[in-house]
């Protein structure tokens, strides 16, 4: 479930404002950038569950691969990204329709965007690599061995530069986006 709070006025002394049934228990979510719709993953039915926020009401539950865990919205909300056991997901927010299943290296996925939304970063802790996805065309570009275990990554605007954590010896690689 998802508990709506609201922290100033109460409704017959609770402040619980609404509570929304997920179809299992949620992992990740993230809002988009207007603030109407929450994306949350549920792993255990492989979905994600879009709810919009003027109403908190489902809008709909997604196939979105096995075990959806990480969820991932492009700067200009036109994709969300679910990483899989398989890969990565993509749905268009606008349809809440499947756009394209992309495969990618094994393991725990993080997703980020460049700064124009024109490629998505994919860590894939498993094989310690990073898959550059073409956002544009949807189509796997490269896949750089980036270290052990990358568990983290951001995109900088300020240095033009994309960095990994690695999570087993703590190194973090500097990868150009542009190359």
């Amino acid at each position: 479930n998802i508990s709506v709070i609201d922290p100033l006025s109460g409704f017959g002394g609770s402040k619980l404002y609404n509570l929304i049934a997920l179809p299992g228990p949620g992992e990740d979510w993230v809002l988009n950038t207007d603030q109407n719709r929450l994306y949350v993953s549920v792993p255990s039915v492989n979905q994600v569950s879009v709810i919009d926020t003027s109403t908190w009401k489902t809008l709909g539950n997604i196939e979105a691969g096995a075990k959806a865990s990480r969820v991932a919205l492009q700067h200009d909300a036109k994709y969300l990204w679910v990483g899989n056991t398989d890969g990565v997901t993509v749905i268009d927010t606008a349809s809440l329709k499947v756009v394209a299943q992309l495969p990618t290296g094994a393991g725990h996925h993080e997703i980020a965007f460049s700064d124009d939304d024109a490629h998505a970063f994919v860590t894939n802790k498993q094989d310690g690599t990073l898959t550059v996805i073409d956002t544009r065309k949807l189509e796997r570009v490269k896949d750089l061995k980036i270290g052990p275990q990358p568990i983290a990554l951001a995109v900088s605007s300020l240095s033009k530069a994309l960095y990994v954590a690695n999570e087993e010896d703590g190194s973090i690689a500097v990868v150009d986006p542009t190359r």
